[in-house]
């Protein structure tokens, strides 16, 4: 059985992840038996830069299902879903006010999932453990996995648009 803390953690590390993948600052991720809370900056100001907002705020709970289907191959159950009502209301609105096509955008952000599944366990095994991270341990443990090369240069895109020293 999946835990609660390890659903959060997914949830967390997705939107984690997803706000790396589009360039965001994430200075610190914390996680509790109840809650989870990323922190990311990003510089928005164009109509593509709220898709990428969208597939940050979707990235938890396809994470959350994508878990789900891993362990035990059905349905995610719509219980499940109350931890994301947060982010539905605030992907609804974008959607809305933007006029963000949803289906492009949840797509996206599940290919991306998928992709980097692998980053996003490290990220989630660790905040379950340890509850929190932040930028530097976000780094160490991505550039020393399997997309070493990517995430190397993702941080390096990251650390010079935000001015970030490390």
């Amino acid at each position: 059985m999946i835990s609660n803390k390890r659903y959060i953690s997914v949830h967390e590390a997705c939107h984690t992840v997803m706000a790396l993948l589009n360039n965001c600052y994430v200075p610190e991720v914390v996680v509790t038996q109840r809650c989870g809370l990323t922190i990311y900056y990003q510089f928005l100001n164009l109509k593509t830069s709220r898709n990428k907002e969208c597939q940050i705020y979707y990235a938890g709970f396809l994470g959350e299902r994508y878990l789900h289907h891993q362990f035990y191959n059905t349905k995610f159950p719509s219980n499940l879903k109350e931890g994301s009502k947060k982010d539905f209301y605030r992907i609804y609105y974008l959607s809305k006010h933007y006029k963000l096509k949803l289906s492009s955008v949840k797509n996206t952000a599940n290919k991306k999932i998928a992709k980097y599944w692998v980053d996003i366990e490290k990220v989630a095994k660790v905040l379950f453990y340890e509850n929190s991270i932040d930028f530097i341990g976000l780094k160490k443990i991505l550039v020393a996995g399997p997309n070493k090369a990517y995430w190397k240069n993702k941080f390096k895109t990251i650390e010079n648009k935000y001015k970030i020293t490390s």
